[in-house]
C-alpha cells in the first residue's frame, strides 16, 4: 500500500484535469497528482520524451528499463516491460537489461549502438557523470539532440523511480 493516499482527480485543478484527459489511470499519476503544477510539467516532459524524442523507440525502452533496474524500481520495470513487448523488443534483450543490476550489460545481447547507449546509461546512473570513454562511444552513435534527449530520459526515469519507490507505489492489477 502506498505511503500516501492516491490523489483524487475529482479535486484536480482545471489544468491538471486537462492534461489527464485520455490517460490511463496509472497509480503513478495518482501519486504525482498531489503536486499540481509540478505534476503538469512532469507529465508534459514524460509525454514529450515518449512521443517526440528522436531516439528510436526500442532503444528508448531499453534505456528506461535499464535505468529502472539500476534504481530497483519494480513499478517502472513492470510498466515498461509491457511497452517493450508491445513494440517488439526481443524478450532476451529485456531480460539482459533487467536481470543484472549489479553487473554490466552482457555485450552479446546487443548491437554496437545499443551497447554504447546502455553502457552510457549505466555510467550516468551509477556515477552521475559518464566516463570519457563512455561519452565518446555514445557520441559516435547519437546526434547531439539525441544525446540530450537520452540524458533527459535517464533523468526523468531516475525521478519517476525515486517517486515510486519512496512513496511505495502499488502495482496496477492487470
Amino acid at each position: 500500500m502506498a505511503r500516501i493516499p492516491y490523489f483524487d482527480f475529482n479535486q484536480a485543478s482545471p489544468a491538471l484535469a486537462k492534461i489527464m484527459e485520455g490517460r490511463r489511470p496509472l497509480n503513478m499519476y495518482g501519486l504525482i497528482g498531489h503536486a499540481d503544477e509540478s505534476a503538469i510539467s512532469f507529465l508534459g516532459l514524460g509525454r514529450s520524451l515518449l512521443t517526440a524524442s528522436t531516439l528510436e523507440p526500442r532503444l528508448r525502452e531499453l534505456v528506461i528499463l535499464r535505468t529502472a533496474t539500476l534504481c530497483g524500481a519494480d513499478y517502472e520495470i513492470r510498466q515498461h516491460r509491457k511497452t517493450a513487448a508491445r513494440i517488439g523488443i526481443a524478450a532476451t534483450k529485456v531480460e539482459a537489461v533487467t536481470v543484472n543490476a549489479e553487473g554490466r550489460i552482457h555485450p552479446a545481447a546487443f548491437n554496437a549502438s545499443e551497447l554504447a547507449v546502455l553502457n552510457f546509461t549505466d555510467g550516468v546512473v551509477r556515477d552521475v557523470k559518464a566516463s570519457k570513454l563512455l561519452f565518446d562511444a555514445v557520441t559516435t552513435v547519437l546526434t547531439q539532440r539525441q544525446l540530450v534527449e537520452l540524458l533527459m530520459l535517464i533523468g526523468f526515469y531516475l525521478t519517476a523511480s525515486r517517486i515510486g519507490e519512496n512513496l511505495e507505489i502499488d502495482l496496477e492489477q492487470d
